[in-house]
């Protein structure tokens, strides 16, 4: 059914200073069970993030300049 609603802001307020500070636990519990990326992977990852980017920002432009000019073609004529 309904919970009984309590009256007390001392009590609400305790309750969540505690659900705040048991987050915080179980997160640090939690990052010190992440296996983390070597400085290398890390390195060799970032450059392959940088290198697709870079290679389809080279992609979007050319495809960008081929409508504009297509465009500017109708447009003028």
């Amino acid at each position: 059914m309904n919970k009984p609603q309590t009256n007390n802001p001392n009590l609400n307020s305790k309750n969540r200073v505690g659900n705040v500070s048991r987050s915080v636990k179980e997160i640090y519990a939690e990052l010190g069970r992440v296996t983390w990326p070597t400085r290398e992977e890390t390195f060799r990852l970032s450059v392959i993030v940088i290198a697709i980017s870079m290679v389809a920002g080279l992609f979007l432009g050319a495809v960008d300049l081929v409508f504009s000019r297509i465009i500017s073609f109708f447009i003028n004529n």
